[in-house]
C-alpha cells in the first residue's frame, strides 16, 4: 500500500510537465504559468517537509498517513475539476503540502511494521514507488491525459489516493 501511495505521490507531482499545453489551454493561461504549478509545488515540499515531519511525528502514524492521503486526494481532485488558474495553484499547493509530510510518515510507518533487521528492505519497497512513477506512472498518465484529457489523469490519481486513504 505504501509503495502504491509513493507511486501516486510522485506521479501526481510531475505529471503536469507532460500535459502543460493541455492544462494551459483549459485554464486559459500560458505554459510557463502552468510550469509554475510544478515549481510552486516543489517549493512547498522543500519549505514544509521539516516542520511537517516534526509536527506529524507526534501523531499516530495511521492517522497522519490517512490525513495526508486525503489531503493529497482533495488537492488532485480540485485540480482536475477547476477552470480557474488561482484555484489550480491552491490545489497544487495543498497537494504539495501533503507530499511534504508523506514520505517521512510513510517510511516511519513501514519501518515500524517490521523487525529492525528488515528496515532497509521495507524502506526500499516504499521508495520503489518512486521508480515505478517515473518509469510507468508519468508516461501512462501523460498518455491517458493526451488520449482523454488531462483532467482524467488527475482524477484517476485522486481516486487512487482516496482508495489508499481508506486502506490506511
Amino acid at each position: 500500500m505504501l509503495t502504491v501511495a509513493t507511486f501516486a505521490a510522485v506521479t501526481a507531482e510531475t505529471l503536469p510537465v507532460g500535459l502543460l499545453s493541455m492544462i494551459a489551454r483549459d485554464l486559459g493561461t500560458t505554459e510557463p504559468r502552468v510550469g509554475l504549478l510544478v515549481s510552486a509545488y516543489a517549493v512547498v515540499v522543500a519549505v514544509a517537509s521539516l516542520p511537517l515531519t516534526a509536527l506529524l511525528g507526534r501523531w499516530p502514524r495511521r492517522r497522519a498517513l490517512t490525513g495526508l492521503l486525503l489531503a493529497y486526494a482533495v488537492g488532485n481532485a480540485v485540480f482536475a475539476a477547476t477552470d480557474s488558474y488561482a484555484v489550480a495553484v491552491a490545489a497544487r499547493l495543498l497537494a504539495g503540502l501533503a507530499h511534504a509530510g508523506f514520505f517521512s510518515v510513510a517510511v516511519g510507518a513501514a519501518v515500524s511494521l517490521v523487525p529492525p533487521s528488515r528496515a532497509g528492505r521495507v524502506t526500499a519497497w516504499v521508495f520503489a514507488g518512486v521508480t515505478l512513477a517515473f518509469t510507468l506512472g508519468v508516461p501512462a498518465g501523460t498518455a491517458l491525459g493526451t488520449a482523454v484529457g488531462w483532467r482524467w489523469a488527475f482524477a484517476g490519481i485522486a481516486a487512487l489516493l482516496l482508495l489508499l486513504a481508506g486502506a490506511a
